[in-house]
């Protein structure tokens, strides 16, 4: 993600995005009022990314996870099967009390 002043953010695991970035300085500001009240602003909040910029082994994140879900469904739906065939109507049995 791009913060507000240009620098390019990477988050992961083990490293944070900062919640705001300050305006850089610039190599001379001391020759320009404008640059060095610039400077005096207050940092700005960086945008939290948005769902669509997720993403896990280079693939878009909510992709993978439907991908996921659908692949678990299927065995779900398999399992059933075979748990049909082997056991046909005899259902398990409540435990005793």
């Amino acid at each position: 993600m791009i913060g507000p002043f240009g620098t390019k953010y990477v988050a992961g695991p083990d490293r944070r995005i900062p919640t705001s970035e300050c305006r850089p300085l610039e190599p001379n500001i001391n020759n320009d009022p404008a640059l060095m009240w610039a400077a005096t602003l207050p940092p700005r909040p960086i945008d939290p990314p948005r769902w669509d910029q997720w993403t896990i082994c280079g693939k878009p994140l909510f992709e993978e996870c439907r991908a996921y879900l659908q692949l678990a469904s299927d065995i779900r739906v398999g399992a059933q099967k075979i748990c049909d065939a082997v056991h046909g109507a005899q259902h398990v049995s409540t435990p005793p009390t």
